[in-house]
C-alpha cells in the first residue's frame, strides 16, 4: 500500500520557529507511513536547502502574478507529485491552498494555527484580527482539520465561534539532546538573566525592565540580556537608559539557534513577559537548557511551566510580581538548580520531537482513513 503524500505550505523560507518544526517534522518522519514534502510562497532559502540537501522534496511557488500565480503553480503541483492532504500555515497560506485544491487533485485541507490566531496581529481583539477570523469563519467548511500547537489558541479561536470539534492539538517539540543544558550548580558572580523574544509590543520589554530596576533597587546585582530584534527595540533601549541599567542590561540584537543555544547553556534565569503567546518555542528552549523559567500566567506559557516546580508564572504586565520572582531565583542558586532540571525533564518527557512526528503521523492517517 503507497504510503499518503502530505504537502507543508509555508509562506517563508526562513530559520524561524515553525520553519524548524516543519523542517525537523519532515525529515525524522517515516516515509513508509507518510511521505512528507514541503513548499513555500517565498524564493528558495534555508528550508528549501536543508530538505534538498538530505534528498527530500521541497518547492518554491513565487514567481510571476503574485498570489494568484502562487496557487496556480501550487495546483499544478498538487496534481502532478499526486499529493492527498495539505497543511497550511498562516491565513494567506490557507487562501492559496483553498485555490490550489479546487484546481487541483482536491485533496484534505489542514490549517495550522502557530499563535493565537491566524495572523501575527498584536492585538488579538483588534480590526484586523476580527476581520482575519471573521474570514476563516466563513471558510471552516472548507478544512478538514485545524491542528494548533497549544491549548490556548484551541480555546481562543472555540470562543470566536469555531466549532471545538475542528481542532487537533498537537504541541511543538524540542531536541533536548542538541541542547546544552546550563551547569548552574557552578556558576558564581552575579546571576545571569536571558530573554529571548522579537521587539513587538506583546513580548512587554518594558515590564521586564521596570521588574530589572527593582531587581537592582532591592540590592540583588545582576546581568541581563536581552535576545531578538524589532520595531520597539529603540523603546526598549531608552528605558535601559532611563532607569540607569545600562551596566547591567545588554541587547544581543538578532542571533541564530546555535548562539542563542550557548547564551541559555550560560545563563542563570530565563524570562518571558509576553501579554499572550501561542506556544513559546523560546521557553521550551530555556526548559531544555536547564534554565528556571519566569513567565507571564497566559495561554502557551501556562501550559509549559509547572509554577513552583519549573520555574514562576506572574501575572501578566505585573511589574512588582515579576521582580518578586527574579530576585526569589537570583538569591537561591539550589532552587535555581531544582527548578532547572525538573524543567528539562519535562521537555524530555513530554515535548520530544519523536512525540510530535508520532502523533503528526498518526493524525495524518486518521484524516486520510
Amino acid at each position: 500500500m503507497t504510503a499518503p503524500r502530505v504537502l507543508h505550505l509555508l509562506a517563508c523560507d526562513n530559520w524561524g520557529g515553525t520553519e524548524v518544526q516543519v523542517t525537523t517534522q519532515i525529515l525524522r518522519g517515516d516515509r513508509r507511513q507518510v511521505e512528507q514534502c514541503l513548499a513555500t510562497l517565498a524564493p528558495p532559502g534555508v528550508v528549501c536547502s536543508r530538505l534538498r540537501g538530505s534528498g527530500l522534496p521541497a518547492w518554491s511557488l513565487s514567481g510571476k502574478r503574485g498570489t494568484v500565480g502562487a496557487a496556480v503553480r501550487l495546483a499544478r503541483l498538487l496534481r502532478r507529485e499526486r499529493i492527498d492532504l495539505v497543511e497550511a500555515y498562516g491565513f494567506k497560506c490557507g487562501l492559496v491552498a483553498r485555490v490550489a485544491c479546487l484546481l487541483g487533485r482536491r485533496p484534505a485541507l489542514v490549517i495550522a494555527v502557530r499563535g493565537l490566531h491566524f495572523t501575527e496581529a498584536e492585538d488579538p481583539d483588534g480590526l484586523k484580527t476580527r476581520f482575519v477570523l471573521a474570514v476563516e469563519r466563513a471558510l471552516e467548511p472548507t478544512v478538514a482539520r485545524y491542528d494548533a500547537n497549544s491549548r490556548g489558541a484551541r480555546n481562543f479561536l472555540v470562543g470566536r465561534g469555531f466549532a471545538a470539534s475542528r481542532f487537533t492539538v498537537i504541541v511543538n517539540g524540542v531536541d533536548a539532546e542538541s541542547v546544552p543544558a546550563a551547569n548552574l550548580a557552578v556558576h558564581t558572580g552575579p546571576p545571569a538573566i536571558v530573554c529571548v523574544a522579537r521587539f513587538v509590543p506583546r513580548k512587554r520589554h518594558d515590564v521586564l525592565i521596570r521588574a530589572l530596576a527593582q531587581v537592582r533597587d532591592a540590592g540583588q546585582d545582576f546581568r541581563c540580556e536581552l535576545i531578538g530584534y524589532g520595531p520597539t527595540v529603540a523603546e526598549a533601549e531608552a528605558l535601559v537608559a532611563e532607569f540607569g541599567l545600562g551596566d547591567r542590561v545588554g541587547f544581543a540584537g538578532r542571533l541564530d539557534q546555535p548562539a542563542i543555544a550557548r547564551r541559555l547553556a550560560t545563563a542563570d534565569i530565563f524570562i518571558l513577559t509576553s501579554l499572550w503567546e501561542g506556544m513559546p518555542g523560546s521557553v521550551l528552549e530555556a526548559m531544555a537548557a536547564a534554565l528556571p523559567v519566569v513567565g507571564s500566567d497566559v495561554n502557551g506559557t501556562n501550559e509549559v511551566i509547572v509554577s513552583g516546580v519549573t520555574g514562576t508564572l506572574v501575572p501578566p504586565a505585573d511589574v512588582e510580581a515579576t521582580a518578586a520572582a527574579l530576585l526569589e531565583l537570583a538569591r537561591d542558586p539550589g532552587l535555581r538548580v531544582r527548578m532547572g532540571r525538573a524543567g528539562r525533564e519535562r521537555i524530555e518527557r513530554e515535548y520530544s520531537f519523536e512525540r510530535v512526528v508520532a502523533e503528526k503521523e498518526a493524525f495524518y492517517c486518521e484524516l486520510l482513513g
